[in-house]
């Protein structure tokens, strides 16, 4: 049986800059591509590691809600941090 593939971008998330979508669709799961913290313009979020936290999982969020999903059905996430002393700051923003 084959399943419909198809890709998925927003206007409401930072725009790819490369050759990828921001997600891809595949049957009833959708694959989001790794997000920055940036805003919908492409420009780069200043600040704490909770604003740029924030800020990526407003982008994650807008791709899943635009793709006809939510943030509550993530089944799966990798976060990348520079340091793990930012780990408690990052954390107290992912969790909610």
């Amino acid at each position: 049986m084959a399943t419909d593939i198809k890709t998925y971008n927003t206007p409401k998330s930072a725009q790819p800059i490369g050759p990828y979508s921001q997600a891809v669709i595949a049957g009833p799961h959708i694959f989001v591509s790794g997000q920055i913290p940036a805003d919908a313009d492409g420009k780069l979020i200043e600040g704490s590691i909770a604003d740029k936290t924030t800020a990526s999982c407003e982008g994650l969020k807008n791709i899943l809600e635009g793709a006809g999903s939510s943030i509550s059905r993530i089944v799966k996430v990798t976060v990348f941090l520079t340091s793990m002393s930012d780990f408690a700051e990052m954390n107290s923003v992912y969790e909610k």
